[in-house]
């Protein structure tokens, strides 16, 4: 999702809060801090809950996207993924956590005989993707408001998927990348970006206050896992192709990110 689209920023929601006050953005963290939506775990249940509330927090976002900040941090690691890319004449891509839909529009103006399909679960973000892309008359873009782990269709095969920081927001990355793998090409690339835990003490603080006290699902996993996950789901030839470890980059604090790539 985004390049970014894929990063969005974390969501602190702690269920004994009676009334939220206003969000705070720190590094790229968002704190929830401010009138939740108005689903409740009692009408939708408590995965479609979630869901909602992802979704939530992405649709305030979308508007300073692209102008925020950090915008120059998510463009970043889709450039990173990029470098990396093994994409066939013609052929088709599926971008998991789009957001606003920048890094199918970068590749479209690098690769006009490609088709770039973009996905999310904020509806103002794939709001703003498909304007952008009708304005550069983006012809070969599509984006479709969607929860990879709901029961939205998704029809393939893909020769590459991309999942740029969006992994760790999927309750079961296990059966997602399965789902991954059912709809790739032989021989198909997935390019995964993510935070490399093992690696940052921010990154391990914020994944115990995710699982300890938010409990909202979302899981920093140490590189090893993110591989072993992969293997598991039937991808091949899983390895690291390159990291960023570094202070002050792109206007963060503090980097610490691996891309992974596996395939199918």
């Amino acid at each position: 999702m985004a390049w970014p689209g894929a990063y969005p920023p974390d969501n602190w929601h702690v269920s004994s809060l009676p009334l939220v006050m206003r969000r705070v953005r720190f590094e790229g963290i968002m704190l929830n801090v401010a009138p939740p939506m108005t689903v409740s775990k009692s009408q939708s249940g408590a995965s479609s809950y979630r869901a909602a509330q992802i979704a939530h927090e992405f649709d305030e976002w979308a508007p300073t996207y692209d102008t925020g900040r950090l915008a120059s941090w998510y463009r970043a690691q889709a450039l990173l993924a990029f470098k990396h890319l093994d994409l066939p004449i013609n052929g088709r891509v599926l971008d998991i956590g789009c957001a606003t839909g920048w890094a199918l529009r970068c590749l479209a103006r690098r690769r006009t005989d490609v088709t770039g399909t973009g996905i999310d679960m904020s509806e103002a973000m794939i709001t703003a993707a498909q304007a952008a892309s009708r304005h550069l008359d983006f012809q070969n873009l599509q984006f479709r408001q969607l929860d990879w782990e709901g029961t939205g269709k998704i029809v393939g095969p893909f020769d590459v998927i991309l999942c740029l920081s969006t992994l760790h927001y999927f309750a079961q990355p296990g059966a997602s990348l399965r789902r991954m793998r059912s709809l790739m090409s032989e021989n198909g690339q997935l390019l995964i970006v993510e935070r490399a835990v093992e690696h940052s003490i921010l990154t391990r603080i914020w994944d115990f206050l995710h699982r300890r006290v938010m409990r909202d699902n979302v899981t920093f996993e140490p590189t090893s896992r993110l591989i072993a996950l992969a293997h598991e789901a039937g991808f091949r030839d899983v390895r690291v192709l390159s990291r960023v470890t570094r202070i002050m980059w792109k206007n963060k604090l503090y980097t610490s990110l691996v891309l992974i790539e596996a395939r199918a």
